[in-house]
């Protein structure tokens, strides 16, 4: 068969794909640019509105009645990352995000660490949406709240996912955009409500004392897991050799995100703490003696940022003190830990706690639980799957850039998606759902993500400067310009706020520092071997063809 037979016989196996001549290669694949405004913004949203049903909770059980202040203040930096994904995006309409803005602006290894850094984020991000699935269903039936059945049930969420996306973009792109309409509807109506209800003012100002509730220290931790609801923003990115008219598409739906999130976030915070306000926490039925894990971390959260001896190793300290000692500590501050429901009772289904304090009959609190429970499920459900788009299109990029082994960046004959990637992460982030403990996912999305966050800002920095050339359809507002180069303000802030919440994890959380550093490190050696085995550079970029 001669090689024009053969391309047709190609273009016909898989309608949508384009077939590149090039020299004597031929039967090279490109993924489909079918995906345009509204499936983008759907993909996008369905990963970052859906945090807020888990990120409330987690973020309120360290900054308490600073929560929406704390939601606000993240809320800029992600308008910064946003603005910074954009422009890099429009530039380079290819997937990888974070990765490759350090590829333009620096060289292969920077790409490759700030790749493998958002790669964390997005298998912990399908871990904690796939985790919390099971929760709101609880509802129904509240087995599903329990470990190890929460766990057990979020892994299921996993492999469905896994094999819908093996099948192909059109069918997950469809699901996206019908759930994430959804999402906005009953967001939307739960902050009207909220107002209408719940809103309090007067609670809102009594639930802070400057300085002491929550402390400063504790002010600022919740700003470091706060990042953990603005989660997604990326995914745009990594869908961007998917996307149709990228230079337009992209921009248009990183803004519509950013808008919507910023809006329903302020407003679904603001209610939840007039509905749970701050309190001290009681002293425990039966003495401290039965102290809870969870009052145990607000005591924690207390002592530690009166020692900061002790904050490095904080778990690990308190576990290694005899049991009287124990109990002698916590009768020290049982009138200085304040906790509030939102991170007590509804750690890992805040909205819920929001539905349930509101004042109507009975009847419809119950049906109002279902309806809530039953959509937060399935939003975290989409979630899912947008982070198993993000990190299959990612690990795709890392593939044809000799990255990661090319066997990750393979695409199915038939389906027309990176099969392998999606098969080996999906099985990573349902092994890291086993321990079913919210707040150590939380502190390892942090490490990841955020560090790709505030490389990516760098990295449009470093382009502007070394790569004045390159065609830019949509440029961030807002330059200075120095020594003839416009250097943007927001992704100099947004650098600088995204660093320094990633150092305070790296600083205050054992896990987030040495997992986090683990992997990082694991993944250096593994690039390093790979490319030395292949005989390619360290820090140049060698890019092959996806190939079936």
């Amino acid at each position: 068969m001669g090689s024009d037979e053969q391309m047709e016989e190609l273009r016909q196996r898989l309608p949508g794909a384009r077939v590149i001549r090039r020299g004597r290669r031929r039967g090279l694949i490109a993924l489909p640019r079918v995906l345009g405004v509204a499936a983008l913004f759907s993909t996008a949203y369905g990963n970052v509105g859906s945090s807020i049903y888990y990120a409330l909770g987690v973020t309120a059980l360290f900054a308490l009645g600073l929560t929406p202040a704390v939601f606000l203040f993240t809320g800029i930096l992600f308008a910064f990352t946003a603005l910074t994904y954009a422009e890099g995006t429009a530039a380079i309409p290819e997937a990888g995000g974070s990765s490759s803005f350090a590829r333009q602006g620096f060289n292969e290894l920077v790409s490759f660490i700030a790749a493998w850094a958002l790669l964390l984020g997005y298998v912990v991000t399908i871990s904690i949406s796939a985790f919390t699935v099971p929760n709101y269903l609880g509802v129904f039936l509240p087995l599903f709240r329990s470990y190890p059945w929460n766990a057990i049930g979020g892994i299921a969420v996993i492999a469905f996912w896994m094999v819908i996306n093996i099948r192909g973009i059109k069918e997950t792109a469809f699901i996206n955009t019908l759930l994430a309409i959804l999402d906005i509807i009953t967001q939307v109506l739960l902050v009207i409500l909220g107002v209408l209800l719940l809103f309090d003012v007067g609670v809102l100002s009594k639930n802070i004392i400057w300085g002491s509730v929550p402390t400063w220290g504790q002010a600022i931790y919740g700003v470091s897991f706060a990042m953990i609801a603005y989660t997604g923003i990326e995914t745009v990115s990594n869908m961007a050799e998917e996307a149709a008219a990228p230079e337009k598409t992209i921009p248009r739906s990183i803004t519509l995100v950013f808008l919507t999130v910023l809006i329903i976030f302020a407003g679904i915070s603001f209610v939840a703490l007039s509905a749970m306000p701050v309190y001290p926490i009681p002293e425990p039925v039966g003495g401290w003696e039965q102290i809870t894990p969870v009052q145990r971390e607000a005591i924690l959260q207390q002592w530690t940022a009166k020692n900061p001896e002790v904050r490095a190793a904080r778990e690990e300290w308190w576990l290694s003190l005899p049991r009287e000692e124990q109990v002698a500590l916590a009768r020290q501050l049982p009138q200085q830990a304040w906790v509030t429901d939102l991170g007590l009772i509804y750690l890992e289904n805040p909205v819920l706690g929001i539905v349930q304090r509101m004042p109507v009959g009975d009847t419809a609190r119950l049906w109002l639980e279902r309806y809530i429970g039953f959509l937060a499920a399935m939003i975290l459900f989409v979630a899912t799957n947008a982070g198993i788009i993000g990190v299959s299109r990612l690990t795709f990029s890392m593939g044809l850039h000799q990255q990661l082994p090319s066997v990750l960046s393979k695409i199915h004959r038939r389906f027309r998606t990176p099969y392998v990637a999606i098969a080996v992460f999906s099985v990573i982030a349902a092994i890291l759902i086993i321990p079913g403990r919210i707040t150590f996912l939380a502190e390892m999305y942090v490490f990841g993500a955020v560090l790709a966050f505030a490389m990516a800002h760098v990295s449009i920095i470093a382009m502007r400067i070394r790569r004045p050339d390159l065609p830019r359809p949509w440029m961030i507002p807002g330059n200075i310009t120095i020594r003839g180069v416009k250097i943007p303000v927001t992704a100099v802030l947004g650098g600088l706020g995204t660093f320094i919440t990633w150092a305070i994890i790296v600083y205050t959380r054992t896990a987030g520092r040495w997992l986090g550093l683990t992997w990082l490190a694991i993944g250096i050696i593994i690039y390093l071997l790979y490319r030395r085995s292949k005989g390619l550079p360290i820090t140049q970029t060698v890019r092959r063809e996806a190939r079936f």
